[in-house]
């Protein structure tokens, strides 16, 4: 776009209107939201028992008009149980929880709550560290559960994010396995098509 004339740069004008309008038009996209607020945008927080280490959050709110609009929301100290408890009541049926909300707590099917139902445990997001996805893919199967769950790991279409996921399941079938008081055979263990 600039060629030298008597050492002085000249600016190519077409060339200045068509980056002038792509900054327009770049500048003009809706932003891309992280997969934790897709989620909840999209189910609603009446659905989905948010756990993480996040003290306030954007969501959408219904206005008198009818018209949706994104509004910040702060989240209390106890929020986290709170959601917790949402969802082992089944009041919610979702749960999403990050690294904050994967420690020292279990997302179950105990017997002793009312939610008992199969837990589909969808891995997004992973990381790089294979102990912490372990650690909180832990939280879901446990003894006295009423059945084991269904994990899921997601990927992008990106080799090196697939091939860290298959040592998330190699070490995900043998937690299966120490779950149900089994040895390790090689199956598929807690990777099983869904009914």
């Amino acid at each position: 776009p600039f060629h030298e004339e008597d050492g002085n740069p000249v600016q190519c004008r077409e060339a200045v209107r068509r980056r002038d309008e792509m900054v327009e038009k770049l500048a003009s996209l809706p932003p891309v939201g992280s997969a934790l607020d897709q989620i909840i945008h999209h189910f609603g927080t009446d659905t989905v028992a948010e756990v993480t280490g996040r003290s306030r959050r954007i969501v959408k709110k219904t206005g008198r008009d009818g018209i949706d609009r994104l509004a910040v929301e702060n989240r209390p100290g106890l929020a986290n149980l709170a959601e917790t408890q949402s969802f082992m009541n089944d009041d919610k049926s979702v749960l999403v929880f990050s690294d904050a909300g994967g420690t020292g707590r279990s997302y179950h099917a105990d017997l002793g709550v009312k939610n008992q139902r199969l837990r589909k445990h969808y891995l997004l997001e992973a990381g790089w560290r294979a102990d912490n996805a372990i650690q909180g893919l832990g939280r879901t199967p446990r003894t006295n559960q009423k059945q084991p769950p269904l994990f899921r790991p997601m990927a992008a279409n990106v080799k090196a994010g697939k091939r860290f996921l298959s040592t998330i399941a190699r070490r995900l079938d043998t937690l299966g396995a120490i779950t149900r008081g089994q040895r390790q055979t090689g199956g598929a263990g807690l990777f099983r098509a869904e009914d």
